[in-house]
């Protein structure tokens, strides 16, 4: 390293003319030595002229080859920087080579590999910030990352009546299991439609959020008779039967709208149904 750190003062941004520089000496030392031999040892040294001649330019055609063909195999190295830089920037892998088995191969094929489980630890740790750890559905902060860019579509706001009566009544996983389980109900009911752009996301507590993206309001109707039919069948927790029901808000979401927004218009209308059914807002 004590070399290289002191050639780094030389050519702080190029390693290849760090290694040129070295070529160059490496070539051109024999040539000055013998040169100065030869001058030093005869009265006459244009006897000697055209062999100087001649050595000098071999010497000058050896060292551009020279430069020339480590540059051609600094191109591995060259790549590697390319591919990191790519990968920073925008987050595409590029592929290196992995068929060379020399210094420079192994040291493509570790980058290959860095880069891979790099990728694998984010994409996973974002799989984890953007999913319910409980129901392993999107959160709001998944949903708001999943929503595509022109929003056009409709959404609906669930929220579970009487699920503090549930909790206080039989205890928090009793609360669990019930939040579970509504959720995978609702994931099938919505995988029957077969919409992979359509959304369903924790709110919060006991809500959820489903965005249908590009429906009409027939069916929506229609999911929403699906989702309404989730709560048709109880809960199984530790050999109890739990009731669970639902209030539910539809808001339509067009292009331009705050998604945010729209959610409030359908938890006020969510609310309102609650409202209007009395047995729906017990110890809610």
């Amino acid at each position: 390293m004590a070399l290289y750190a002191w050639m780094d003062r030389l050519f702080p941004k190029r390693f290849t003319h760090k290694l040129f520089l070295m070529a160059f000496l490496g070539i051109h030392i024999p040539l000055i030595s013998f040169t100065g031999y030869v001058l030093l040892s005869t009265e006459s040294w244009t006897v000697f002229f055209n062999d100087l001649l001649l050595l000098v330019g071999a010497t000058l055609i050896g060292t551009g080859l020279t430069l020339w063909g480590m540059h051609r195999l600094l191109a591995p190295l060259f790549q590697v920087k390319h591919a990191m830089a790519v990968y920073e920037s925008t987050g595409q892998i590029q592929t290196l080579p992995t068929q060379f088995r020399d210094e420079l191969g192994e040291v493509m094929q570790q980058v290959n590999r860095l880069v891979f489980h790099v990728s694998e630890h984010v994409a996973d740790q974002t799989r984890k910030a953007n999913t319910d750890p409980l129901t392993g559905v999107l959160n709001r902060r998944g949903l708001f990352e999943a929503l595509p860019s022109a929003l056009h579509g409709h959404l609906l706001f669930i929220d579970l009546n009487r699920f503090k009566y549930l909790n206080d009544t039989y205890g928090h996983d009793a609360g669990d299991q019930v939040l579970v389980q509504v959720a995978n109900r609702i994931r099938h009911q919505m995988r029957q439609s077969d919409r992979m752009q359509d959304l369903i996301c924790r709110w919060g507590g006991d809500e959820f959020v489903i965005y249908l993206h590009q429906t009409d309001a027939e069916r929506v109707l229609q999911l929403h008779a699906r989702v309404q039919s989730v709560f048709d069948q109880e809960v199984s927790f530790e050999g109890h039967g739990l009731p669970v029901s639902a209030s539910i808000g539809m808001a339509e979401v067009a292009p331009g709208d705050c998604f945010a927004e729209r959610v409030a218009v359908a938890d006020q209308e969510m609310f309102q149904n609650k409202v209007a059914d009395p047995t729906r807002t017990i110890a809610a």
